[in-house]
């Protein structure tokens, strides 16, 4: 994770904001967990041994962190909600956005239209027509 993620996952306010903007109930006893139906808290928050903050419902089982429960809320993919909320997500041309396998427009579409008309007897990798 970059910097800026892990800044944002050991923040246990940023993680309790959005326990509740998701609709979970904090009380002096735990939490009510938004995620199945709860009468009783079943649910807190606690810190992992990498400094993150998750949730943890002993009813249910979830256990995510502000991201999890970002991406279970929306019903999104994980990889969805990080490349959403990664600093590199709003420029496209960054080094790390290129290395996620993401090509120009148009980049090995010509090798392909080459391959198709080459002669036989040439092998596919050859760029000579």
């Amino acid at each position: 994770m970059t910097g800026k993620l892990d800044a944002v996952r050991q923040n246990r306010d940023a993680l309790v904001r959005e326990l509740e903007a998701v609709g979970a109930k904090v009380t002096t006893g735990g939490m009510l967990c938004p995620f199945h139906e709860d009468h009783r808290p079943s649910a807190g928050v606690y810190q992992g041994k990498d400094g993150a903050w998750r949730f943890k419902c002993q009813a249910c089982g979830v256990c995510e962190d502000i991201f999890g429960v970002r991406a279970k809320a929306l019903g999104k993919p994980l990889a969805k909600v990080l490349l959403e909320a990664s600093p590199h997500a709003a420029n496209p041309s960054s080094p790390t956005r290129a290395r996620t396998g993401h090509r120009p427009a148009g980049r090995g579409k010509e090798r392909v239209y080459r391959d198709i008309g080459r002669p036989p007897g040439r092998p596919a990798w050859s760029n000579r027509l």
